[in-house]
């Protein structure tokens, strides 16, 4: 749960005064300020549950954020997230309903367009050609990502398809 979490890292990180060894108990790897940042998104989430959904499980609690808390809210919550940090917690949270827009859906999408393009425009025109197909956004991003890994493996010579290794 997220509480759970949020006492291990208070345990791990000396009551938070060491990111480094948060980092390195989560990830092997030094990388304190991921650590900084999941600790204060978890600390966000849990303020956010108690105050607007205080009867529902956190899963709930989470699904009904996503719903009602819009990007400009967000951004400013936590230090070192932004759009696309706010675009991928909807996509780990909704799941079929949301693009994950890291650098393979911007790739394909500036390979496409012959202009600059903003975050916002990828994402609505993503989420429209996923209905117009009948899919679900999520699965347009499936088939971007392996569509983009085998061209990446094709352009170093790599035989190995990476079909199928992205679930929607």
């Amino acid at each position: 749960s997220l509480r759970q979490f949020r006492a291990f890292a208070r345990r791990v990180s000396r009551k938070r005064s060491d990111w480094s060894a948060l980092a390195r108990a989560l990830w092997q790897m030094n990388e304190w300020d991921k650590a900084r940042m999941l600790s204060e998104l978890v600390d966000y989430f849990i303020e956010w549950q108690e105050n607007h959904s205080p009867a529902q499980t956190e899963l709930e609690a989470l699904q009904h954020w996503s719903r009602r808390i819009s990007r400009e809210e967000f951004l400013g919550q936590v230090k070192g997230l932004g759009p696309r940090a706010f675009e991928q917690l909807h996509w780990y949270i909704d799941g079929k309903n949301a693009i994950k827009l890291d650098r393979h859906v911007v790739r394909f999408v500036n390979d496409l367009i012959d202009r600059p393009i903003s975050d916002g425009e990828i994402l609505s025109a993503l989420t429209d050609i996923a209905a117009k197909l009948g899919i679900s956004a999520t699965a347009l991003d499936a088939r971007i990502w392996d569509y983009m890994q085998r061209r990446l493996s094709s352009s170093r010579g790599d035989d190995a398809s990476c079909r199928g290794m992205h679930q929607a």
